[in-house]
């Protein structure tokens, strides 16, 4: 009977797609007066959902929540979007509130990014 068989910290990740869903698990913390979406630790976006910035709904929830968050790269991703991304949801590059999801073959990458 070790500890570690009692007790485990797990983290959950998930596309945020459904908007409703994560709106009704949204909650502001009591201490720090933060809103978290609470459906997963960290909220990946897919390029569909950050593409457009000026008229995404999805951006703009997340950009109102503190939990981390994760862009999904594939090759059919425009650069300079993605840059726009980082940029709009990481505006003072804090390094634990956004990672990147690379889908691409190394030779994607180069010739891509």
């Amino acid at each position: 009977s070790a500890p570690v068989f009692e007790k485990t910290d797990f983290y959950i990740a998930h596309d945020c797609l459904c908007l409703p869903y994560e709106g009704a698990l949204t909650r502001q913390d009591s201490i720090t007066g933060n809103w978290y979406d609470c459906s997963a630790h960290l909220l990946v976006l897919d390029e569909p959902t950050y593409s457009d910035l000026g008229s995404s709904a999805h951006v703009e929830f997340v950009g109102g929540v503190h939990n981390p968050l994760a862009l999904r790269v594939t090759d059919r991703c425009d650069p300079k979007k993605i840059i726009a991304a980082i940029e709009e949801l990481n505006p003072v590059n804090d390094p634990s509130r956004l990672s990147i999801i690379v889908h691409m073959s190394p030779d994607a990458i180069r010739s891509k990014l």
